[in-house]
């Protein structure tokens, strides 16, 4: 059994419960085609011969059973490796995407279960279950599967056990008669279709019972019936030579007897009543910030406890639903989550050792050997039957080895659908979360910064939540799975265990806490160029921030503050502008020249003009 997720992963490989069944399946398919050859072997000389009839019998019975162990074998190959992909075992819910929301009945039904900390079990009902559920005690505590098997089987035992009490006490009033052979007969068809042929199809759990009805008719045919058929004896056809009783008897014995034994394959499958206990833990938290960002940690957390980096299966998520025009309100969040169903180690290889060692499957094992019994009985009837078969003689004599032949490997393909059952079991344990927080919040705004010295100041609306319920669920599950979806066959998930995990539901409370408080509501600057701005515009209010009576600022200084502000860290070398980073150099001002006039018109001119601009004459220079 293996899981296909990483090469890596070994520890995720368990054996392959099928394989001593496969061993056991084999040999019966063996001894099915064997005998299909000699059967044609025994056709081809009567074939020579021009024996027509002899020919078409044997031929018809070496093909049944060549096409049945030809279809044995190919069910051994589709079970040789069993793999569980990804999504496997199914979820015991419906499994939400990794962005969606919502949830389902059948998680609001596991989340239920957790809360009460107890598992539901179905209430038996009816006379013969009233006497199974007195006998197996620790029956009701099984899974859902197990005990409607074991119902049905003890219903088929009970039924073959009133079928052996009815026909001896029939044949007891008829034995060495001349209506022996008939009541035989009616009995052994009374076999054949309301025993044999439920059984012999392909579904293993076929159940045959008789209501109150036929069990009073065939009480009265048992005793009555003998004395009806000695009045008519000597109109009906001579039957002496038959041996059906014999048939009925050892069908009905063997049937009985590996349901007898499954009866007690099948309580080895039930374990001491599950072990249940719930563990909730539950805390407050008041913190200023969006509850969704609980969530995002939760979910954070999930995803680093993931077994062996398998994403858990969500089966629930509901978001804290904040309302932007909504001043106050109340939420609701969850999530439910379990972790990658994963095979427990008990053993390291299914063998003979193992199956030996282990009640669960040493019965299993035994069903399946009396199947290959049978089938070789059965076998060896037929080849006897064709040996024997002689259309131009009297056959009425071998006939019934043909019929028991036939019912015995029937009955043989029965116990091994019956032991396949319990075979594939599949047992798994994982880890189910559930965090749930209710509360309600307010909106305000909050300030931060004088708005009448300081140039810069924050702003920004608050959600506030006081006093959140948060409640969390850990728990350890087992579940079991029987049977495999590459046989179609696979049965839900069911859960037989549930054990509280306080240390884990405690850390992960802490955890959920300890992050809401640490919630900040002062939006700050977090980059390097938000540090840098806000230097230049701390020196902007430095600057403007000039006490009364003070000299206005010089020209250029909030110009240098905003140069200095734009210059890379590092570039500062002290002075009294050391914080924006611009250079503490005294700025070279421009000489002040006195003005130059005309000595024509008288018009004043630039002190650097060389002619007047009102009259043209040529401005003498300014002496040095």
């Amino acid at each position: 059994m293996s899981y296909e997720y990483s090469s890596d992963q070994a520890q995720l490989d368990f054996p392959n419960p099928y394989r001593v069944e496969n061993m056991l399946w084999a040999a019966r398919a063996g001894i099915l085609l064997v005998c299909a050859v000699a059967l044609l072997f025994l056709a081809r000389k009567h074939l020579a011969v021009q024996a027509m009839g002899s020919f078409v019998v044997p031929v018809a019975l070496g093909v049944f059973l060549f096409v049945l162990g030809a279809w044995n074998f190919i069910s051994i190959a589709q079970q040789l490796r069993v793999f569980f992909g990804r999504g496997q075992p199914a979820g015991l819910a419906a499994e939400l995407a990794t962005d969606a929301v919502g949830t389902s009945p059948d998680a609001n039904a596991l989340m239920q279960t957790v809360r009460q900390g107890t598992l539901e079990f179905a209430i038996p009902s009816g006379a013969l279950n009233g006497v199974l559920y007195s006998i197996v005690k620790n029956l009701i505590t099984a899974p859902a599967y197990v005990q409607n098997v074991l119902q049905n089987r003890f219903s088929n035992l009970a039924s073959y056990a009133f079928l052996l009490v009815v026909m001896l006490v029939a044949m007891l009033f008829v034995w060495d008669s001349p209506v022996q052979g008939w009541v035989g007969g009616f009995f052994l068809g009374l076999v054949v279709f309301m025993a044999v042929k439920p059984v012999s199809g392909g579904n293993a759990g076929a159940k045959v019972s008789f209501n109150l009805t036929q069990i009073v008719l065939l009480t009265l045919v048992a005793i009555l019936g003998p004395v009806v058929l000695s009045f008519l004896q000597s109109s009906l056809p001579d039957l002496t030579w038959a041996s059906f009783g014999v048939q009925a008897f050892v069908i009905l014995l063997t049937l009985a007897l590996i349901e007898s034994v499954f009866f007690v394959a099948v309580q080895k499958h039930i374990d001491p009543p599950p072990p249940v206990s719930k563990v909730d833990t539950l805390g407050t938290a008041s913190f200023n910030s969006d509850p969704n960002l609980l969530m995002q940690e939760i979910d954070r957390e999930m995803q680093r406890n993931w077994a062996q980096r398998i994403p858990n299966r969500r089966y629930a998520r509901v978001l804290p639903d904040i309302a932007l025009n909504q001043r106050a309100g109340n939420f609701k969040g969850l999530l439910l989550e379990e972790t990658q169903p994963m095979a427990p180690s008990a053993f390291n290889k299914m063998d003979w050792s193992a199956v030996m060692a282990y009640p669960r499957f040493f019965w299993l094992m035994v069903i399946d050997a009396l199947g290959v019994v049978l089938t070789l009985a059965g076998t060896v009837a037929l080849v006897v039957f064709a040996v024997r078969f002689d259309p131009m003689q009297d056959w009425r004599p071998v006939l019934g080895f043909a019929t028991l032949g036939l019912s015995l490997v029937a009955v043989g393909g029965y116990a091994f659908r019956s032991a396949h059952q319990l075979w594939g079991r599949f047992d798994f344990e994982s880890t189910l979360t559930w965090i749930e927080m209710e509360g309600s919040f307010i909106r305000s705004k909050i300030d931060l910064g004088n708005r009448l010295q300081d140039r810069v100041f924050t702003e920004r609306d608050v959600i506030n939540v006081e006093n959140m319920t948060l409640r969390v669920w850990v728990t350890q599950l087992r579940s079991v799975v029987f049977g495999h979806q590459s046989h179609g066959s696979a049965t839900r998930r069911i859960i037989t265990g549930m054990l509280g995990q306080p240390k884990e539901a405690a850390y992960l409370k802490d955890l959920v806490t300890q992050f809401a408080g640490a919630q900040s509501i002062v939006v700050a600057p977090t980059s390097n160029e938000d540090a840098r701005r806000m230097t230049a515009m701390g020196a902007m209010n430095q600057l403007g921030a000039v006490p009364a009576g003070q000299a206005a600022l010089p020209p250029g200084s909030v110009a240098d503050a905003l140069l200095a502000a734009a210059l890379p860290a590092g570039t500062s070398s002290g002075g009294p502008f050391e914080y924006l980073g611009a250079s503490t150099q005294p700025r070279q001002q421009p000489s002040q020249s006195p003005a130059r006039f005309c000595p024509v018109c008288g018009t004043k001119n630039e002190p650097d003009a060389g002619f007047c601009e009102n009259c043209g004459a040529k401005l003498a220079l300014a002496s040095a």
